[in-house]
């Protein structure tokens, strides 16, 4: 009996001292329904921070920041291409652009890969720029489109990280709707 809880501990601390690692390499761009595979170079996906405000307590000894709200959002596409559709999206300037971005991630146990599974953004937009083509000799053209977020959903494996829709009041956090208190004070 010793001996088999002696193995059964051998186990588990091989599991528990395994080194995981994901990788996320590689994405295909999806602009309203239409792929954009093998046009893109770079995304940059938005910067999900807080809106601080400071606090300047008359009775305290310091002041600090506090969240009130969250800050707006950009995303960025460098594109290696700058064919007629990423032009026409990029120069429309008053219809929001639905675009997802679908990944692919690794998952590496002690350095043997043991999985995969999707990471998927799905983002809302306006176009802030009709970018300028930077041409060089033998070389892709320089095309970086920028968008004004409204909305952007995070998932990896179909599993929501985060979901953030400015128009439609949503903040959530896995599963936790940051809001529900806030939307039920204003009545909304």
């Amino acid at each position: 009996m010793l001996r088999f809880l002696f193995f059964c501990f051998k186990i588990l601390n091989i599991f528990f001292m395994a080194t995981v690692i994901q990788t996320l390499y590689n994405a295909n761009i999806y602009i309203n329904g239409g792929s954009y595979a093998g046009r893109a170079e770079e995304v940059t996906l938005p910067d999900l921070k807080p809106k601080m405000v400071d606090h300047k307590p008359l009775s305290g000894i310091g002041s600090f920041e506090l969240p009130t709200g969250l800050d707006k959002m950009t995303m960025k596409i460098k594109w290696n291409s700058a064919d007629d559709q990423i032009m026409g999206n990029s120069a429309d300037f008053y219809n929001s652009k639905d675009i997802m971005i679908r990944a692919n991630a690794d998952v590496w146990v002690n350095g043997t890969r043991s999985g995969s599974y999707p990471v998927t953004a799905f983002v809302r937009g306006l176009s802030k720029n009709l970018p300028p083509i930077g041409l060089k000799h033998q070389d892709n053209p320089d095309v970086e489109s920028e968008y004004s977020v409204t909305a952007y959903k995070l998932e990896y494996d179909g599993n929501v990280v985060f979901d953030v829709d400015f128009f439609a009041q949503v903040y959530i956090v896995e599963g936790v709707d940051m809001l529900a208190q806030y939307r039920a004070n204003l009545g909304l």
